[in-house]
């Protein structure tokens, strides 16, 4: 995890998504955090390093606490709860369509052999039955052995 190079401003910045979150804006998906901040800049997904809310995630200005640039003072809150819904919610969907194909497929297995034990079990019958009528017509006289 990296901090920005000041800690008395209260805020970080991690360099990297964490749990699948991107590090901007872009693409999140909410449409509650605007993609451009009034810098014209994308807002990126900080860290509070504040005692009042530790490690509680917010957007913020690309800008803030970076020296010589001007800082148009975008700050948002970031949900956490509604962050970790929608990642689990990404994760539970791709591990129920790998279960789905999964179970399909093992499905399908089965079929296939219950389909074949089917075909032996026809089979088996039918030999049974051609075994029996050979019997019976050799007890009958019908059939003479050499």
């Amino acid at each position: 995890m990296l901090r920005s190079s000041s800690q008395s401003s209260g805020s970080s910045c991690r360099a990297y998504s964490h749990s699948g979150w991107v590090k901007n804006a872009h693409g999140d998906g909410g449409g509650k955090v605007p993609h451009w901040c009034g810098c014209g800049l994308r807002p990126i997904l900080r860290w509070s390093g504040m005692d009042s809310n530790p490690e509680r995630p917010f957007y913020g200005c690309s800008n803030y606490n970076t020296t010589g640039k001007r800082w148009c003072g975008f700050f948002k809150w970031a949900d956490v709860e509604e962050e970790e819904a929608i990642v689990g919610r990404n994760e539970s969907s791709v591990s129920e369509d790998h279960w789905k194909i999964s179970m399909g497929w093992k499905i399908s297995a089965v079929e296939a052999k219950i389909r074949i034990l089917k075909m032996w079990n026809i089979m088996l019958s039918v030999f049974v039955i051609i075994f029996g009528i050979v019997i019976v017509a050799c007890g009958l006289g019908v059939i003479k052995y050499m």
